[in-house]
């Protein structure tokens, strides 16, 4: 039976005589614990301004899905269920159908050959 390869910690990058935080981060490469908490905070802020007041993804399950609706699609669903339509469409088109009528999305129409 073979044993589970354990993979080695990364080291953290520190560089010397750099402010750290987020300048740290994003300036000189530095990925010393500071700097990269600084990133994900600054990242967390970012997203929650781009998304604030976004609706949520329409997608008809229960629990019903908690993530923002997409803004490259525009048919009120989030990324993840855009693209499992997307899937549908190609793969199971009358599964598509029923999933469209539910959402009260458009039904993609056919190209003509």
């Amino acid at each position: 039976m073979p044993t589970a390869v354990k993979k080695k910690p990364k080291k953290r990058v520190i560089i010397k005589g750099v402010e750290h935080g987020l300048s740290g981060y994003t300036n000189y490469g530095c990925r010393c614990d500071v700097c990269t908490d600084a990133n994900a905070e600054h990242s967390r802020q970012y997203r929650e301004r781009r998304f604030a007041g976004s609706p949520l993804c329409s997608w008809p399950t229960k629990p019903a899905c908690d993530n923002k609706q997409s803004r490259g699609y525009g048919n009120g669903l989030c990324d993840r269920h855009a693209k499992l339509l997307q899937q549908l469409r190609q793969e199971r088109p009358r599964l598509a159908r029923k999933v469209e009528k539910a959402l009260g999305v458009e039904p993609q129409r056919r190209k003509a050959a």
